[in-house]
């Protein structure tokens, strides 16, 4: 069908959804590819073939509707985006859109496609519109010139959407171990109390002696930690947790009080009053999407890891806003830096501070949690204008 000539322009809005699915080599770069509605196309049915039994379109299937669809395209966003290795899911997805995180509202997961939240170097991902509104999907089964089809070969190094949403390197230390404990995790915790020869640091292989133990199973492996920076509520003063810093694990080769632990590995000098704490894994992966949060988060910036000073992109940052707040992994956040305060030079007073003007906060970075406990969370700064330094103002992203 389609192929009569006389008849062409009966079926010009079928023609531009099978476009979509086409070859690559196939459609011309200069021109966009659109995928029309239901309404718009005068389909009968919401599932859209192209002839040679290409990816569906499923109407039903898309992430929101049109009409709830907030994401807004780049002007400089391309038609397709060929995957390359070492991408990002946030790599991506500004490559497409104004705010990024919107990505989950326009990813439309073809359910045609075996694993449809893969994505592989050279796959092509292509913008199609319904109802005027932009959504994206990976045509896995057109592969950019010069990249060869793998099939039946395994295609090898997926980018997980699920677990390529940042570099994984920038986060791994901060995803496997605690890192923020409460005064109460700490009195708790067992501690060491001294070695079997008598050291006074302690390294790999040593035998420690350790108190307030009762609790511990032999044969467990546990974390060594030692307190560290206290995180205040830079408000109110309150104390909202300590950091754990990670000097080592062990095993628990004798229980009782005191018991006997083996230290398996030292990242760090083991030193008497080392807190022991169990390895706790719950919480740590990085499968999650970057969106925006639906509710209203204000909060600061209270801590910079490895920096003294400031810091920039694929940085650490602690912000004293948790779960408690309605924060959760994934969520994406602005950071702001407040305006100076600057002298009217046409106003004359009495004293220099009636005569100052506040200028207006402005957005320096957007960061993405991806630990979040009960009253501070860890973001990781995905990309940033200026440096971002303790104090800043953090928001949803649309409150900026």
């Amino acid at each position: 069908m389609c192929l009569y000539l006389n008849r062409i322009y009966k079926y010009l809005p079928c023609l531009a959804i099978l476009l979509l699915a086409l070859p690559v080599e196939s459609i011309a770069k200069d021109e966009p590819v659109k995928v029309q509605n239901q309404a718009e196309s005068g389909a009968s049915q919401s599932l859209v073939h192209d002839i040679n039994n290409a990816p569906i379109i499923d109407a039903a299937a898309l992430p929101v509707t049109p009409e709830d669809n907030p994401a807004s395209l780049k002007s400089s966003a391309p038609e397709q985006y060929v995957v390359q290795k070492g991408d990002t899911l946030w790599d991506i997805s500004s490559t497409f859109l104004k705010e990024p995180w919107y990505w989950p509202e326009i990813w439309y997961m073809n359910p045609q496609v075996k694993n449809p939240h893969l994505i592989y170097p050279g796959d092509v991902i292509s913008v199609f519109y319904v109802g005027g509104r932009p959504y994206l999907t990976v045509n896995s089964d057109i592969r950019a010139s010069g990249i060869d089809r793998l099939s039946p070969m395994i295609r090898g190094e997926p980018i997980d959407a699920l677990q390529k949403v940042i570099p994984i390197q920038a986060i791994e230390k901060f995803l496997i171990r605690p890192q923020i404990v409460t005064a109460g995790q700490l009195e708790a915790s067992p501690y060491i109390i001294g070695s079997r020869d008598d050291r006074l640091v302690y390294g790999t292989s040593d035998i420690v002696y350790l108190h307030n133990s009762t609790r511990l199973v032999e044969g467990n492996s546990f974390n060594i930690y030692r307190p560290g920076t206290v995180f205040k509520d830079p408000d109110s003063g309150e104390i909202l947790g300590y950091e754990a810093i990670h000097v080592g694990a062990g095993e628990l080769i004798r229980a009782g009080d005191p018991a006997t632990l083996r230290l398996t590995e030292t990242s760090r000098e083991v030193l008497t009053g080392d807190r022991i704490i169990s390895v706790e894994t719950a919480d740590a992966d990085s499968d999650f999407y970057p969106r925006s949060t639906e509710r209203d988060i204000t909060g600061q910036v209270i801590y910079l890891f490895d920096a003294i000073s400031q810091v920039g992109a694929y940085q650490i940052v602690a912000v004293n806003i948790g779960k408690q707040q309605g924060l959760e992994k994934g969520h994406v956040l602005a950071i702001n830096k407040a305006g100076n305060k600057v002298p009217n030079p046409y106003q004359k007073v009495k004293t220099k501070q009636e005569n100052l003007i506040q200028l207006p906060s402005e957005k320096s970075a957007d960061a993405i949690a991806f630990r979040v406990f009960d009253r501070i969370s860890y973001l990781l700064i995905l990309d940033a204008d200026r440096p971002v330094q303790n104090g800043d103002a953090v928001t949803a992203p649309d409150d900026i």
